[in-house]
């Protein structure tokens, strides 16, 4: 092998590799993307779990509290994460409230109508997705 060809080769695999990788993170970008899509058109509980939830916002809300989906429970968590941004930072990997519809639920108790709007911030980890803010907005 060329002295040239000793140093195209190696670039050349770096290259390759690199947009292998450039790839990958595109695509589950994309992922991501389309999940924060799905949770404003069909909701949040069959897509989050507790273990998603950043350590701040599981010093708020108990896995307890977390799963238990009763129109009572789910009102009293909500009121815990009321207008509450524990990050504010500008920069999320993907959110749900940059989609025009927000995620939007309702529910009834005692004969009063509770409407809540749902935004999540999700940061990126190695592992996958975190949920850095919960924030919700009720009306009765």
């Amino acid at each position: 092998m060329t002295k040239l060809g000793k140093i195209v080769l190696p670039i050349f695999a770096v290259l390759i590799v690199l947009a292998a990788a450039f790839w990958f993170l595109a695509a589950r970008s994309q992922d991501y993307i389309e999940f924060a899509q799905s949770i404003n058109a069909s909701g949040w509980e069959d897509k989050i779990t507790y273990s998603m939830l950043s350590d701040e916002l599981k010093k708020i809300v108990s896995e307890e509290e977390f799963a238990d989906n009763t129109p009572e429970a789910r009102i009293a968590m909500y009121r815990k994460l009321e207008e509450l941004v524990l990050d504010d930072s500008e920069h999320f990997y993907c959110s749900t409230s940059w989609w025009k519809t927000p995620c939007f639920e309702s529910y009834t108790i005692d004969g009063v109508t509770y409407y809540v709007e749902i935004e999540m911030d999700f940061n990126k980890l190695p592992g996958g997705i975190e949920v850095a803010n919960f924030t919700c907005h009720i009306q009765e």
